[in-house]
């Protein structure tokens, strides 16, 4: 009997044990089972579905910012939300078929989120994309994620604004050799006006894409000469899974590049986002987008560490020069163009009387100059070798008598003005002033994007400018009137710095609409361009000499031949101490139809930076015409925003 009840318990068990399994085995989610749930649920209206298929309102409903159809797997997914969500659950529970690449996999993290919003598990799919992810993964390895900021670069319109891509960094590897993903336009046109025209209006295409760092390092820090800046991404260690996972579906995608809005700055928000979407990055920023200004906002939110700083070629040449006697400035050029030998160098008393970590940071210059001058195609590759090894053996020998003390050489410190203290780019203000032509006004400026000669220079180039529709509108007291003096589209001014080693040709140019003076007439609002070449240099450490030679036109049916046009150029001085900055100007133009028409201008300008958005700003201007002179002099109180 005991024996008895003890089977019977036995079985019992068992009975109940399958009974505990059998719902588990049943809970197992259809297709249909999924697409009903997921509507119920109303998932194509949740913030974060939208944030991974990049819908935004538009006129009528909802628009992905992705232009490429392989993007979607509903038909009208670019503008249907729901369509999509269905059509995306549908395609989970598709089989693979040969060497395709599964929607599961191509599309990880919607197929993630879905899977945890529906209780989806992968035995219940056909794919297990899952498992393919975590295999590539595990091969990419990643530690941490980086956002990397190149510098501006005036002097190629692609990169007025500085650039911005991801490094990621993998465990064990060095950092160097990490990859990057680049948001960027894809096109063979050379860096130009074309380029610019086409950006602005969308005709290229946008694609993210991988590659070596050590790639980009070389592209943008040694052959644009542009600075590098590292910030490291606070997140944990899910929100860098979250932000692998949409950085793979955004590899296969492409979005219409528009080079003030969606680009490099603000596409590459949206994987960021995915991986903190508290922080709707994306929602911040309307309609002009910078990379400095992402690079401020992400600061301000903690989502970046302290940077790390990598100086540019040109940047360590500059830092690198000034520690070198400029008693031997002119034999070190000449030993690396090779109209002197290493011998007559060395044999010299200037270069004897250094001490060994003077020489080896002078040869350590002369190999950095020697690949300045290969990249720029003004040594050839052989000479670059000949040259590059015998200076490679005085590094290792000759310097300090035994092999190169690399803690001797000289390191660029690391800059102030950094691009996550960069001001803001818009800026309206208010002040007055006197003419001696028209008598007292008011006046309002305005800015709508970038940076201005006057400005700070964080995260900029040197004394540049860049901006967009900027204007000045003035009442005149003494007529009651209000005209517009000044209203221009765009400005470029690029003062990259020349010496004796280096010379870089700067740049000008202006397009928009002026108050014009003509003999016996006012003052009427013409457009007009200009455009100037030349050159500048440092007289002191924060004083810039410029000279610009070119022209300007200005075009209006008043004139004859619809055009007044002036030969000339300007020259000036732009010093920098503290908060303060001073620029001291003088240019002459001259009409070609007549020499009455001489135009010139002496005239001073001050900005005292009280915060780093707000500024207090004078001029005084003394303008000849036509034979006549007058003076301008005015003040305004200016915030940026």
């Amino acid at each position: 009997m005991r024996n008895l009840l003890h089977k019977k318990s036995g079985l019992h068990i068992l009975c109940s044990l399958l009974f505990l399994f059998l719902p588990a085995a049943a809970s197992a989610i259809t297709e249909e089972q999924a697409v009903q749930k997921a509507l119920e649920l109303s998932l194509h209206k949740d913030p974060y579905w939208r944030l991974l298929v990049h819908y935004k309102r538009a006129l009528f409903g909802w628009k992905s910012l992705i232009d490429d159809p392989e993007f979607f797997l509903a038909p009208n997914g670019k503008r249907n939300p729901k369509a999509e969500l269905e059509y995306t659950v549908r395609a989970l529970f598709r089989p693979k078929e040969g060497d395709e690449l599964h929607p599961g996999f191509k599309f990880i993290a919607r197929a993630s989120w879905l899977r945890g919003k529906l209780g989806i598990s992968s035995k219940d799919l056909p794919y297990d994309a899952e498992e393919e992810y975590q295999r590539l993964k595990a091969n990419i390895n990643p530690t941490d994620f980086y956002l990397v900021f190149p510098a501006c670069y005036l002097n190629n319109p692609a990169s007025l604004f500085g650039h911005v891509f991801f490094l990621i960094e993998s465990k064990d590897v060095p950092h160097l050799a990490g990859f990057s993903l680049n948001y960027g336009a894809m096109t063979t046109d050379p860096p130009g006006p074309i380029f610019a025209v086409k950006g602005l209006f969308g005709l290229y295409r946008g694609r993210y894409e991988l590659a070596y760092y050590f790639k980009m390092i070389t592209e943008y820090r040694d052959l644009d000469m542009r600075d590098i800046w590292e910030y490291r991404l606070n997140l944990t260690d899910e929100q860098k899974d979250l932000m692998l996972r949409h950085m793979i579906e955004l590899n296969y995608s492409y979005s219409n590049y528009y080079y003030l809005d969606e680009n490099c700055a603000y596409c590459l928000l949206f994987p960021i986002e995915a991986a903190r979407p508290d922080t709707k990055l994306t929602s911040r920023f309307f309609g002009l987008v910078e990379p400095v200004r992402t690079i401020n906002t992400m600061q301000k939110l903690g989502l970046l560490d302290e940077p790390i700083y990598r100086p540019s070629l040109f940047t360590t040449l500059q830092y690198r020069k000034q520690i070198i006697p400029r008693s031997l400035h002119g034999m070190i050029k000449k030993v690396c163009y090779g109209k002197a030998s290493i011998d007559a160098l060395t044999s010299s008393s200037a270069y004897t009387a250094l001490t060994a970590e003077e020489k080896t940071n002078l040869w350590t210059f002369a190999s950095e100059y020697l690949q300045y001058l290969l990249n720029n195609s003004e040594i050839s590759a052989e000479d670059y070798r000949d040259r590059f090894l015998a200076v490679l053996t005085q590094l290792n020998t000759k310097s300090s008598g035994k092999s190169a003390d690399t803690a001797a050489i000289a390191q660029v410190p690391v800059p102030d003005a950094q691009p996550q203290h960069a001001h803001s780019s818009r800026y309206i203000a208010a002040g007055g002033g006197y003419d001696s032509k028209e008598g007292p006004y008011t006046d309002i400026s305005f800015r709508l994007l970038a940076h201005g000669l006057m400005d700070t220079d964080d995260g900029y180039s040197r004394n540049s400018q860049m901006e967009f529709f900027t204007g000045n509108i003035r009442y005149d007291i003494n007529d009651n009137s209000c005209i517009i003096k000044k209203l221009d589209i765009a400005e470029f001014t690029a003062m990259p710095v020349s010496d004796s080693f280096i010379f870089k040709t700067g740049i000008m140019f202006t397009g928009g609409f002026e108050s014009n003076t003509l003999e016996d007439k006012q003052d009427d609002l013409a457009g007009y361009l200009k455009l100037c070449f030349g050159a500048s240099t440092l007289m002191f450490r924060n004083t810039q000499l410029y000279l610009y030679l070119g022209g300007k036109t200005y075009v209006s049916p008043d004139y004859a031949y619809n055009t007044d046009p002036l030969l000339g150029g300007e020259a000036g001085i732009i010093t920098t101490a503290g908060i303060l900055k001073q620029h001291l100007k003088a240019s002459v133009y001259q009409s070609p139809r007549t020499f009455r028409h001489t135009r010139f201008a002496l005239s001073a300008e001050e900005c005292l930076r009280l915060t780093k958005d707000f500024h207090l700003t004078g001029s005084c201007t003394f303008n000849g015409d036509w034979r006549r002179t007058w003076l301008d002099a005015g003040g305004s109180i200016r915030i940026l925003f």
